[in-house]
């Protein structure tokens, strides 16, 4: 019953952890190592289980133990219940001093496994960088570092709580034969009897550790107080809800489906923002084409775009809503996002492409598919659908991976499309394929697209052209071109030339 209770709270608090992190602004994710994440959800929870599990049970019977066997002490005779109490203090001093610096070392502790998992992630993440660029005695160096970081502070914990058990054990049999020879003294001064000294001897042990149990067990605590610690660190941090809410969003009211007023923003605060001073409307149906440099500012009004990041200055409103809190919720839901890079999570082909709608038949994946362009190549796999992608899609190839990224886009079916170079890993049949089936998928939606490609650029309604996070120019493909604006003309040299 006790342990079925234990894994039922931990099942509890891991998924409460987790679904936390599910919930936490980009912002801040972006500002810790997924491998210290990861240690927190895996190994700290692991380790605050104890806690709960033993020692504070352990804890309550040395209690109960303690205080019984002080009453049986007392009614033998006053002045042993004294020498017990002062004895046990002495204990409780000593065990106490040490708690401080093993909650200290044990903190170290599992700062350096996390520091470990974050090395390990970083490895199985970039292994083709670290095979292509030959890394590997570099990080096993790297590693071993870190590893004997690890060792010495798990050695100085060691050693401290070594330090502390010796203590322990010489104030517990001093403390008995200090028993004796007081019992002995008092039996023949004629205070007590030697009947009354051998019956305290028996009584004494649970009263000693009552006071140096008492802190030997919160030491024991020390290790997975330090994990609890980290744990809660991770469910303290603000939710993408209560990030935004501490500050109002001011509304505006415009017929256009996507309008951003005056929005300025920047990743780092202290360097200049990426995107400055930007307004822009988009009508229903419009198809806008960003086009600039790289560093322009094209992705982060994506970002914008979706809630991932909150701007520092202005609004932004999709569908009527900002999408902040709540709302963000709402608005990803009316718009399809294909990235440059899409994640492929490990699981079948069908489920990968079903993640836009879950509840989808597959009938409707399929259909999907094959608008995207992909449904030949995946029913060539012996297991079809059902065909595991790996760890990120690593058994496809870039081209594949960006089809189904397109597959989930039409699948979800949502008035507004949003395009980061969808079709820039593929080859150019491929291309071909998906710009026809992004053409039919974003017909009378809004479409906005990044993109390198003129055939697909000056078939616009609008072209934004940023420079420097800033609006350059604006307007159809003829009329960039009649105005000789450079850096149009140099984006169309660039899409001309590829």
């Amino acid at each position: 019953m006790h342990r079925t209770m234990v894994a039922a709270v931990t099942g509890i608090v891991r998924n409460r952890a987790f679904r936390h992190v599910l919930a936490l602004p980009m912002s801040l994710l972006g500002q810790r190592h997924s491998g210290d994440i990861i240690a927190r959800l895996t190994h700290d929870i692991a380790l605050a289980e104890p806690a709960y599990a033993d020692l504070l049970f352990d804890l309550l019977s040395k209690v109960l133990g303690g205080v019984t066997g002080i009453v049986y002490l007392t009614l033998l005779d006053w002045r042993l219940t004294v020498y017990a109490v002062l004895v046990g203090s002495l204990g409780l001093i000593v065990n106490a001093y040490f708690a401080r610096p093993i909650r200290r070392l044990s903190e170290q502790v599992q700062s350096a496994v996390a520091e470990v998992s974050e090395q390990v992630s970083d490895v199985v993440a970039g292994r083709l960088t670290v095979r292509a660029f030959a890394l590997s005695q570099l990080l096993m160096t790297s590693f071993g570092v870190t590893a004997e970081k690890v060792y010495t502070v798990s050695m100085k914990r060691v050693g401290v709580r070594g330090r502390l058990s010796v203590l322990n054990d010489c104030l517990f049999f001093a403390s008995h034969a200090g028993l004796v020879a007081f019992g002995a003294y008092l039996a023949i001064t004629g205070t007590i009897s030697a009947g009354v000294v051998v019956a305290s001897l028996g009584i004494f042990g649970p009263v000693i550790r009552l006071f140096t149990g008492l802190v030997t067990t919160l030491s024991g605590l020390q290790s997975s107080l330090a994990s609890v610690d980290r744990v809660c660190d991770l469910l303290a941090l603000p939710l993408e809800t209560e990030a935004v809410a501490q500050r109002p969003v001011p509304r505006t009211h415009s017929g256009a489906v996507i309008e951003l007023d005056r929005v300025s923003f920047g990743y780092d605060k202290a360097l200049p923002p990426v995107i400055k001073d930007v307004s822009l409307r988009i009508q229903p149906g419009q198809t806008v084409a960003l086009v600039g440099p790289n560093g322009s500012g094209k992705s982060t009004l994506f970002r914008l775009l979706l809630g991932l990041c909150q701007p520092d200055f202005g609004s932004v409103q999709v569908n009527g809503l900002q999408p902040t809190g709540v709302s963000a919720h709402e608005v990803r839901r009316t718009v399809a996002w294909v990235p440059q890079d899409s994640y492929l999570f490990s699981r079948t082909i069908e489920e990968n492409i079903a993640v836009a709608q879950p509840e989808a038949s597959f009938a409707e994946i399929a259909h999907a598919a094959e608008v995207a362009a992909a449904d030949s190549f995946i029913r060539a796999f012996p297991e079809g659908y059902q065909t595991q992608v790996g760890e990120g899609g690593t058994r496809l190839s870039g081209g594949q991976r960006q089809r189904i990224a397109v597959a989930r886009a039409v699948l979800k079916n949502c008035p507004i499309v949003l395009l980061d170079e969808a079709t820039s890993a593929l080859d150019a049949q491929s291309e071909r394929l998906v710009q026809e089936a992004v053409e039919r998928a974003t017909r009378g939606r809004i479409t906005l697209m990044i993109s390198h490609d003129m055939a697909m650029i000056r078939h616009a309604d609008v072209i934004v052209v940023l420079e420097r996070g800033s609006i350059a120019a604006i307007g159809t493909h003829q009329e960039l071109i009649a105005g000789d604006n450079p850096l149009y003309r140099e984006v169309v040299m660039r899409g001309l030339s590829a």
